[in-house]
């Protein structure tokens, strides 16, 4: 989708509060969202953010175009606890 200016950086916000929320538990030393164990909750934030975390262990790892802010945001994102959070969870727990 080609979203206009206002709308990319309105989308890229709210993107950025949900990495900000995943952030504020991992923070408290969690190593998953809910419980001691994996759970829907990771499996749907990692599926979120999957693309955007830069996994390797993504299923569709080469078959998905990244726009360029996208790819953008991605780099400059990739140091994100969540991200990093995310890229952990697909390497421990997806099974190729």
């Amino acid at each position: 989708m080609d979203l206009g200016k206002e709308q990319g950086e309105e989308s890229r916000a709210i993107v950025a509060d949900e990495l900000s929320w995943i952030e504020s538990f991992l923070a408290e030393g969690r190593d998953y969202l809910v419980g001691n164990s994996l759970t829907r909750a990771d499996i749907t934030a990692a599926s979120l953010f999957g693309r955007l975390s830069g996994t390797t262990d993504h299923p569709r790892k080469t078959e998905t175009f990244l726009p360029p802010r996208m790819s953008a945001d991605q780099a400059a994102w990739r140091d994100r606890p969540a991200l990093a959070w995310i890229r952990r969870i697909y390497a421990e727990h997806r099974k190729a």
